[in-house]
C-alpha cells in the first residue's frame, strides 16, 4: 500500500499545512518489502539477497579455478560454499578477522569449536586461495570493457536484489570511499586517494 506524508511548518501568519514536494515524498513505508515480510529468520533473508542461483555460479567458477590450480583437490559444492560463507561471518562477529586461522582451530579452548567441526584448517585456507565470482577464462577480455570484471556478475545480481525485498528510510546517508585494489579483491585498511572509488548508501 501506497503511503505519503504532509509536514506543518510553522510560517508568518501562524501555523498552516504545507504538502511535501514530489520529490520528498515516501510512497513505501521503509523496512522489508514483498517476500522479505513473510520470512523470520536471518537465514531466510539473507538467501533472498544472496540466492542459491547466485552460489552455484561461484561453485561453478570455483572448481573451474581448483582444476586449473591444481587435479588432486576436491572440488566444492553449495553446502561446502555456505559452510565456508557461514565461518566468515562468524569471524567478522567475534572480531576475529586478525587472528591466525590456526588459532581459531585449537582445540585448547582458546579457538571455536565449529571450525574443528566444519572443515579444516588446509580445506578452509584453501577454499579462500581458490573461490573465484567470475570465469577467470574470459576475465582479461572482459576487463578491457569492465575494470571490476572479477566482481561484476555477484555485484550486479546482489544490488539488483536489493530493491526487490527492501525499501530505505527517509534518513539515509550516502559516502564515498576509495579502496586499493590488488588482483582479485579489495585491500583492508584505511581509505585511500588512489584506487576504485565506491559510493555507499547507509541506513541510519
Amino acid at each position: 500500500m501506497s503511503h505519503s506524508l504532509e509536514v506543518t511548518a510553522q510560517v508568518k501568519g501562524g501555523r498552516q499545512n504545507v504538502r511535501t514536494g514530489g520529490n520528498n515524498i515516501i510512497i513505501q513505508m521503509p523496512g522489508g518489502k514483498g517476500e522479505a515480510r513473510k520470512k523470520r529468520t536471518p537465514i531466510e533473508i539473507w538467501n533472498l539477497f544472496i540466492t542459491n542461483d547466485i552460489l552455484e555460479r561461484i561453485v561453478v567458477y570455483t572448481n573451474t579455478q581448483i582444476e586449473l590450480k591444481t587435479y588432486s583437490a576436491r572440488a566444492t559444492d553449495l553446502d561446502e560454499l555456505k559452510a565456508l560463507s557461514g565461518l566468515l561471518y562468524i569471524v567478522g562477529v567475534m572480531k576475529s578477522s586478525h587472528q591466525n586461522i590456526i588459532d581459531l582451530c585449537k582445540n585448547n579452548g582458546m579457538g571455536l569449536e565449529i571450525f574443528r567441526l566444519k572443515m579444516s584448517v588446509e580445506r578452509f585456507k584453501f577454499l579462500l586461495q581458490t573461490i573465484r565470482l567470475d570465469d577467470k577464462i574470459t576475465r582479461l577480455e572482459r576487463r578491457e570493457l569492465d575494470k571490476l570484471s572479477a566482481v561484476r556478475e555477484f555485484f550486479d545480481a546482489f544490488n539488483g536484489n536489493l530493491p526487490k525485498y527492501f525499501s530505505p528510510s527517509q534518513y539515509t546517508t550516502v559516502d564515498e570511499r576509495r579502496r586499493e585494489v590488488v588482483g582479485f579483491g579489495f585491500i583492508q585498511g584505511p581509505a585511500t586517494k588512489r584506487g576504485r572509488k565506491i559510493i555507499r548508501l547507509f541506513e541510519s
